[in-house]
């Protein structure tokens, strides 16, 4: 993955900054959408009880390229510290839970992903969730979650000449939405 910002070469001719994240925000329809320096925006909820980021990310192909949104969830009233986990789906052709793998952080970062993995309301709300990948780091400023879903996706492809949106679905929307949710109860 490749932070256009992050880039050495030109972003793609064909990219265009905020395109992704307009498509996102009708599919949070519920929050309201405070765009930042593209290609950010801000996500609250209209209760005011959750705020997440989102951030367009390239991810270069053969003949073309993918702009992908990465959601960013901060975890208020966590605790500061170092670490980093790598959470995935458990099971073949059916999931049947989540295993958490320590990047960083040791015993304390292990006792974290024990808690997630033997949490069943934790289980219910991430199982759902298409994700590409996805981290909890710790920080001085405490927990943050940070996703890469498999839709909320632009790909642009100049063989066979493709532009097209993938989106991420209410069911997915739901479920994201129930696992910060469920993190904040968790770490904060």
């Amino acid at each position: 993955m490749i932070n256009w910002r992050a880039w050495s070469q030109k972003p793609p001719r064909s990219y265009q900054p905020g395109r992704l994240l307009n498509h996102v925000a009708r599919e949070f329809k519920q929050f309201q959408c405070f765009p930042r320096a593209l290609p950010q925006a801000q996500f609250v909820a209209p209760d005011s009880s959750l705020t997440f980021e989102a951030s367009e990310w390239i991810e270069k192909n053969f003949l073309g390229h993918t702009v992908l949104i990465e959601f960013e969830y901060r975890v208020e009233g966590s605790a500061p510290g170092q670490a980093e986990i790598q959470l995935a789906h458990t099971g073949h052709l059916r999931r049947s839970g989540i295993s958490g793998r320590v990047k960083s952080g040791g015993a304390a970062a292990q006792a974290v992903i024990n808690q997630l993995v033997t949490d069943e309301a934790f289980a219910q709300a991430i199982l759902p969730l298409d994700f590409q990948q996805f981290y909890l780091i710790q920080d001085e400023r405490g927990w943050r979650a940070a996703t890469r879903q498999v839709g909320a996706a632009w790909i642009a492809m100049a063989f066979p000449p493709v532009r097209r949106y993938v989106p991420l679905g209410q069911d997915q929307v739901a479920a994201l939405v129930a696992t910060f949710k469920r993190l904040q109860q968790m770490l904060g």
